[in-house]
């Protein structure tokens, strides 16, 4: 694909930019190129993303794996998850600002695409392309000196939401049983309820909760019980 000297211009100063030297120019074009761009498949960014998708993956499994080494596999995946994400990435690239550096058909430009889901195949491409550029290290300090904060907070917030899946991975690791939740009251009128659960395991109350939603409450009883259960001893 030809390369304008304006458009060598623009990627070298994003090169710059992110301090990740591209000594092949056309990889990094091809990052930013759109299929709708080219009929040349080989020239969009869909390899790279492919690629890019499974560097991003092994990047935070192996940050998260060595970040919090006493949680679960669900809750490692769970974390994950929630990094990964097509919201997720597209926040990120927004923080890198290269959406102008994306080249795409007019028609598509003009159309109702999803500038969340080309965001995020973008930034898996990039790290695709630096991964052949430079290698596994360098794609992984790349993600990490950018977005450590992020996916920190992210990751957190995962935690704090998932306390049901939490409980659910701790409870099977020790018997193979699940919690169960029963309703225990319901009140207020039925535009504005309030329901209360409690979460049994082992024939023994762990936590109870009240929402202005079933899944609310349950959350909260399933945090009541992990709070018990670690002052308790758990390792969880």
């Amino acid at each position: 694909m030809f390369i304008s000297a304006s458009r060598n211009r623009e990627l070298s100063e994003f090169s710059e930019k992110i301090n990740v030297p591209f000594l092949i120019v056309g990889l990094l074009n091809t990052v930013f190129t759109h299929p709708s761009h080219t009929q040349e498949k080989k020239e969009s960014y869909e390899r790279l993303e492919f690629l890019g998708d499974a560097v991003l993956k092994l990047i935070v499994s192996n940050y998260f794996f060595k970040k919090y080494n006493k949680e679960l596999e669900g809750v490692l995946t769970e974390k994950r998850n929630s990094v990964i994400s097509d919201e997720t990435l597209a926040k990120l690239a927004q923080k890198l600002d290269f959406e102008e550096l994306i080249l795409m058909s007019e028609d598509m430009k003009n159309s109702s695409y999803s500038k969340d889901i080309v965001l995020a195949c973008v930034f898996e491409a990039l790290l695709g392309g630096i991964f052949l550029e430079a290698g596994y290290e360098r794609a992984e300090k790349f993600f990490l000196d950018n977005f450590k904060e992020e996916i920190d907070e992210i990751a957190s917030m995962a935690r704090a939401s998932n306390y049901k899946a939490v409980l659910q991975e701790y409870t099977q690791s020790i018997d193979a049983t699940l919690p169960e939740y029963n309703l225990t009251a319901e009140t207020g009128k039925s535009h504005n309820k309030t329901f209360t659960y409690e979460v049994v395991w082992q024939n023994n109350v762990l936590g109870e909760g009240s929402g202005k939603t079933k899944k609310q409450a349950q959350t909260l009883a399933a945090k009541c019980a992990i709070e018990k259960l670690k002052e308790e001893g758990a390792k969880i």
